[in-house]
């Protein structure tokens, strides 16, 4: 795949007429340009923007180049190792252990460190670095209760590590399929979250009202907690500091 339009209602409606409607499609592979200013800087120097303030894209890889799918993970926080991370993931300045994919919506960069499915607002108290894209009660044990997969695109030294949580839904609120990536930037480590499907007909977790969203670190960056703060078709993304 690798070819994502950043505006998905103009995706594939190219009639060559010159008109409004005709909008190329972003190569989600292509290196991303720094921004120039961003939303928030924490305290070590991550900056963060979404697709609502910026022109970070909206991108998405399907089933046709994220392959790999991980064992049936039960939702009490268990973790599936990301074995196809080629190169050193650099998080807060450090290089992570391990990449592990948490059901409860987070990447953990530490062996098989898991995290409550009950998020916490006090994100400060974790113990473990991680990238939260979801933190919440997810649920891929029940019958057709959706499925984690993950896999690298790309060449060197632009590969892109995705992990992907594929029509999850919350454990005490099922309504609509949970739907977002974590993608993972060899070339300059930023991170960026892409939110497919988080709106939803149930109050209680509609557009990420359950769930807290952001870096973990001894020095974090929380972009919200219980608040819905999410929307379909909506990025978010983590740069590291120059």
């Amino acid at each position: 795949m690798g070819l994502c339009s950043a505006d998905d209602d103009d995706a594939g409606d190219d009639d060559d007429t010159g008109d409004d409607d005709d909008t190329a499609p972003f190569d989600c592979l292509a290196r991303r340009t720094r921004p120039a200013a961003f939303d928030a800087v924490d305290d070590f120097g991550y900056g963060t923007v979404t697709s609502d303030t910026t022109t970070l894209p909206f991108c998405w890889f399907g089933t046709d180049v994220i392959t790999q799918i991980t064992p049936e993970l039960s939702s009490a926080g268990a973790t599936h190792g990301h074995e196809r991370v080629e190169w050193d993931v650099v998080f807060y300045g450090e290089v992570a252990d391990t990449v592990r994919i948490d059901i409860n919506g987070t990447l953990n960069f530490e062996y098989q460190s898991a995290h409550n499915p009950n998020n916490d607002c006090e994100f400060y108290s974790w113990d473990s670095p991680a990238v939260a894209g979801f933190w919440d009660d997810l649920n891929m044990t029940a019958d057709g209760a959706g499925t984690i997969r993950y896999d690298v695109v790309g060449e060197p030294p632009d590969r892109i590590a995705v992990a992907w949580w594929d029509a999850l839904y919350h454990d005490d609120f099922p309504g609509e399929p949970i739907s977002f990536q974590i993608h993972l930037f060899e070339q300059d480590h930023h991170i960026e979250v892409h939110y497919l499907q988080i709106e939803q007909t149930e109050w209680d977790v509609d557009r990420g009202r359950s769930a807290t969203v952001g870096l973990r670190h001894e020095q974090a960056t929380l972009f919200s907690c219980n608040e819905n703060a999410l929307h379909d078709d909506m990025s978010i993304a983590y740069w590291p500091p120059e």
